[in-house]
């Protein structure tokens, strides 16, 4: 039984609402549907935690008490909230005021809260199990014993002490089987990938043993496998050199190699960086030629229709190709990654890279972090006397009975470890390292080390150009709160002075659809600075930056304007697709003038390469990118990061995303915050429940 303390005042929010409290035994379920309708209004549910609720009360039969209802309407609501948090479960616990222990609680009136009073979790489930609602079931090993004998499964699904709904089971239960699938692709013979891989693919490895060569056996031998490091790793030149490799093997064949990511940012960064690759590789102009592919967004590759999440390709119209290569795999959701799967043909190869360590999908699932906690530095004996013969290494180096979790997914993930963009004295690397590992004192030590002071004459902080600064939020001996704010638009101001000055530079030479390289150096002079914020909202959110950052260039006489929503110069982020126009949720454009007629367009760079430009009229929804969200700034890659943190703890604080602001960065890094902030930060990963480990694990000895 529970021993949490009944709250016995409404909620704030409802004190002088027009919601009118009743005495619990008066309640019916109009009241809840009354309450449900006021939550949404102000925000405190989203519109389909309503709607699911009423979904599932219309599959009552019988006729439950008022207070039944009312109990399980509560319920229902919670696990909807929970869902739209990006869970893919919900671990249950013994009482409803035990499970509602992350506020949801403290959201329901005072007379909704003494319903709920004593209800044990198990007295709920019995009455969506009798509903036929829910099916419960004592572990995992059990509901797939017994799931493929029901004709009908319930919308709800219950294993040991994790409730799902229905199509969160499929899509997870779809991921986990895919990884563990037979294989039914023949290797190619280890002799043959050992003379290929060691004639000139590799040369003079800075590492021992040589992880890009390990993931490029890996991937070379198993039909799927992952490739995961930090930024600098190698990750796109190993998958060169695995393509290069494959269609060597394969020289009697030409070989349909498909390139994907998750935003048209990441396609874009993709195809760019893999023609860099390959030119650093010794390779025929004709193999060059093969490796000269473009890359696309998911939904392209897939098919995105007009129905929902609904895709062309499928398991019944799979896609067409030997090869596919998904890049910023960290940024697939559950529901996507189960819909790719099901897209793929038995014959072809699928190879995921990714940063386990980035931010998680928006949407719910973990998948990349989950599936890369089965790897390790140790393979099945089977791999590491591959590995052992082709990198002419012992096989002890491979090959630790005692540290494989799982052979069957341990075989297929490389972990690429050796950081050429943050080598070890590199103050970034050591700073993301650090909070990778929840080193506080490292971090500690790194940021009062390299704390810049307030300059009262120059009005700024010093040391603009160093690799490392730190700039103390708070006020201090040294400056004021007013000090630091006008530091921090000085920095902007220096950031983005460059792309403004190269836009005013080429003005007179910027036409629609011709010469694109004048626009080409604009787009590439802001995409060296950006400014990442942790929030949307307050004094360091990307709302008030934006638009102070925009003020600050208008009084140094660098934009032009603060009346018109367009102008020139003004960076332009995309929030909602547009296939129509070929613009997609992230991409960002540079409003310029156009040489003949001198109206404003805005220019983005395609995942081609190629210039497209949009009247400001016709954008899809938008906004400014002076900051934008780390969320916003996956894929991509700046010489300058600066990384503003709010002022107050923040639930979207984690170790995730300050790893990723900071890797975001690839020569400085500047960042705005105080250490406690930071801590609180590197203390917190992304909470999400699932149960792919629970289900990979329960497959795995059903397989075994």
């Amino acid at each position: 039984m529970s021993t949490k303390a009944i709250v016995i005042q409404p909620v704030e929010f409802f004190t002088n609402s027009q919601y009118t409290l009743k005495q619990s035994n008066d309640l019916s379920l109009d009241d809840f549907n009354e309450w449900m309708t006021f939550a949404v209004n102000t925000k405190k549910i989203a519109a389909v935690d309503k709607q699911l609720v009423r979904f599932f009360l219309r599959n009552i039969h019988s006729s439950l008490d008022n207070k039944s209802l009312i109990t399980l309407s509560i319920f229902l609501c919670f696990i909807s909230t929970k869902m739209t948090k990006g869970n893919v479960c919900v671990l249950l616990k013994e009482s409803l005021l035990d499970l509602f222990d992350d506020g949801f609680y403290l959201l329901l009136p005072s007379n909704f809260q003494a319903v709920i009073n004593g209800i044990t979790t198990e007295h709920i489930l019995r009455i969506m199990s009798q509903e036929n609602l829910a099916i419960i079931n004592a572990n995992d090993a059990d509901w797939l014993t017994i799931k493929e004998t029901l004709q009908e499964i319930p919308p709800i699904i219950v294993v040991a002490n994790r409730l799902y709904f229905q199509r969160m089971w499929q899509d997870e239960y779809t991921v986990a089987s895919f990884f563990l699938k037979d294989n039914a692709q023949i290797p190619p013979d280890i002799a043959k990938v050992k003379s290929i891989l060691n004639k000139d693919i590799f040369v003079n490895p800075k590492e021992t043993p040589d992880r890009q060569k390990i993931a490029s056996v890996i991937a070379l031998r198993k039909p799927v496998s992952i490739i995961s490091g930090g930024p600098g790793t190698g990750k796109t030149r190993t998958v060169a050199a695995i393509l290069l490799a494959a269609i060597r093997l394969n020289a009697d064949k030409k070989l349909r190699i498909l390139l994907a990511a998750p935003t048209g940012k990441a396609a874009a960064r993709l195809t760019e960086s893999l023609l860099e690759a390959r030119n650093s590789i010794m390779m025929s102009e004709e193999e060059k030629d093969k490796l000269a592919l473009e890359a696309l967004t998911l939904h392209r590759l897939l098919g995105a229709s007009h129905l929902g999440d609904a895709f062309i390709h499928n398991k019944h119209h799979p896609l067409n190709g030997d090869i596919l290569i998904v890049d910023e795999a960290s940024m697939i959701d559950l529901r996507l990654m189960a819909k790719l799967i099901e897209a793929i043909p038995k014959n072809m190869k699928l190879i995921l890279l990714g940063d386990r360590d980035q931010l998680s999908s928006v949407a719910p699932g973990r998948v990349l972090g989950e599936l890369c906690s089965y790897g390790g530095l140790y393979f099945s004996e089977e791999m590491a006397t591959a590995l052992s013969e082709v990198l002419e290494e012992p096989i002890a180096l491979f090959y630790d009975k005692q540290n494989v979790l799982n052979r069957h997914m341990a075989d297929m993930i490389g972990f690429l470890t050796f950081s050429r963009r943050f080598p070890a004295d590199s103050k970034i690397g050591q700073l993301a390292r650090a909070m990778n590992n929840k080193a506080i004192g490292e971090i500690a030590t790194l940021l009062n080390q390299n704390e810049c002071q307030y300059s009262t004459t120059q009005q700024q902080f010093e040391h603009f150009e160093a690799p490392l600064r730190y700039i103390n939020t708070n006020s201090t001996d040294e400056h004021t709160l007013i000090q630091v704010y006008h530091g921090l638009l000085k920095d902007c101001l220096l950031g983005f002075k460059a792309y403004i000055e190269e836009a005013k530079k080429h003005l007179e030479f910027i036409a629609e659809y011709s010469n694109s390289g004048p626009i080409n150096d604009v787009i590439s002079a802001f995409n060296k600075f950006r400014v990442l914020c942790a929030i949307h909202h307050g004094p360091y959110g990307t709302v008030a930056l934006n638009q102070a950052i925009r003020v600050a260039l208008y009084e140094a006489e660098l934009i032009d304007s603060l009346k018109e929503t367009h102008y020139f110069a003004r960076p332009i982020l995309i929030t909602r697709n547009d296939k129509m126009l070929g613009l997609f949720n992230g991409d960002i454009g540079i409003t310029l003038k156009e040489k003949e007629t001198g109206l404003l367009k805005v220019y983005f760079k395609n995942p081609q390469g190629k210039i497209v430009s949009v009247s400001p009229s016709r954008l899809p929804e938008h906004e400014t990118a002076f900051a934008m969200t780390v969320h916003k700034s996956q894929g991509s890659e700046f010489q300058h990061t600066l990384l503003v943190m709010p002022s107050e703890p923040n639930p979207v604080l984690t170790k995730e995303l300050v790893y990723t602001g900071v890797t975001r960065a690839s020569k400085q890094l500047t960042l705005y915050g105080t250490l406690p902030i930071i801590f609180h930060a590197v203390n917190h990963q992304t909470p999400r429940s699932s149960g792919l480990i629970e289900q990979i694990n329960a497959l795995t000895e059903l397989y075994d």
